[in-house]
């Protein structure tokens, strides 16, 4: 097997493993070819895409040199692709040939473009889409991205035409992302991690999603000098084995309704708290108790907030699944 061929190769899953998919998400160890294989490939296949990062910080650092995400493409390929900002937006540019090969574009900043025309858009690259710092933290991210999508994709469909493909990467640090929240994935990546699963995919909403198993890379990896020194760490766990190290998936499971009695609801949410024991059950249940709407959430932070926050932090709350768990994590 050649070098190459130790790579993850994202691109080849997206387009001719899982074609049915419109949005994608491929979560793996670092370093193991995610986005040169899907930036490379869009490239190679003259698919002209948007570049997307979190935030303008991220997009301003990836228009140097030094952190052009090309740079090793570029460098292994004799390739001379740049990002270039304008003043009005940023476009990636092939150089050598002088040819338009795509976008890049924040996040947090593209509201200002939804007048604009990317039609040529055929792919959407959300590099790094999962928060790794305890701030940076935008404000109703899915919905920005799912706006943005929509300015991209606009109405193709209705004119016949293939809608854009959405590809979303990142390394395994954590589950809770906002877009996974909106998603509802958090159970889904539960079972796949507890039942060993790399692939899921749910056709009729035209989503794949990938825990990326190793291709040869991982092993390679753990013999150099920076893994050999922080093997059985966090960090090792997260790089090499592409595990969730910041989440804990033990307090979710089913329980028996008559040892709760019904203590509060929330859009949809309801705490149970037990008859004789220190524990608070979250589900979906419908109970008779007093339920607050979206618009009562102060009133709800009031009444049980530092309650709830005292039960979590004490691992006194066991939630019916993990989708419930970062609801409520995020709500308090």
């Amino acid at each position: 097997m050649s070098r190459e061929g130790l790579y993850i190769n994202c691109y080849e899953r997206v387009f001719s493993e899982h074609p049915f998919a419109f949005f994608s998400i491929l979560i793996g160890g670092r370093g193991t070819g995610k986005s040169f294989s899907t930036l490379r490939d869009c490239v190679k296949n003259k698919k002209v895409f948007m570049y997307l990062r979190r935030t303008q910080t991220e997009l301003d650092n990836c228009c140097s040199a030094s952190s052009n995400p090309f740079k090793k493409i570029n460098s292994m390929y004799n390739w001379d692709i740049q990002l270039q900002a304008n003043k009005d937006n940023v476009i990636i540019l092939d150089k050598k040939n002088e040819k338009l090969v795509g976008y890049a574009a924040a996040l947090s900043t593209f509201g200002k473009f939804r007048g604009a025309d990317f039609s040529d858009v055929e792919v959407i690259i959300f590099d790094e889409f999962i928060n790794t710092t305890p701030f940076n933290n935008i404000k109703n991210e899915a919905n920005m991205l799912f706006n943005l999508i929509e300015t991209v994709n606009r109405n193709r469909e209705l004119d016949g035409d293939e809608p854009v493909k959405v590809i979303l990467l990142s390394n395994a640090n954590t589950i809770d992302s906002d877009i996974i929240r909106a998603l509802k994935l958090g159970e889904v990546i539960k079972n796949m991690k507890e039942q060993g699963l790399e692939d899921y995919e749910d056709h009729e909403r035209g989503l794949y999603l990938s825990l990326l198993s190793d291709t040869g890379i991982r092993e390679l990896k753990s013999q150099t000098s920076l893994y050999k020194l922080t093997r059985g760490t966090a960090f090792y766990d997260m790089s090499i084995n592409n595990e969730f190290t910041v989440d804990y998936f033990g307090d979710t499971r089913k329980l028996n309704y008559q040892e709760f009695t019904p203590l509060c609801g929330f859009k949809g949410i309801y705490f149970y708290k037990h008859k004789s024991k220190q524990l608070i059950y979250v589900t979906k249940r419908k109970a008779n108790c007093q339920i607050y709407e979206d618009y009562q959430k102060d009133k709800f932070l009031r009444d049980y907030g530092f309650m709830i926050k005292n039960y979590i932090v004490a691992n006194l709350i066991i939630y019916s699944d993990y989708d419930l768990k970062l609801d409520v994590l995020n709500m308090v």
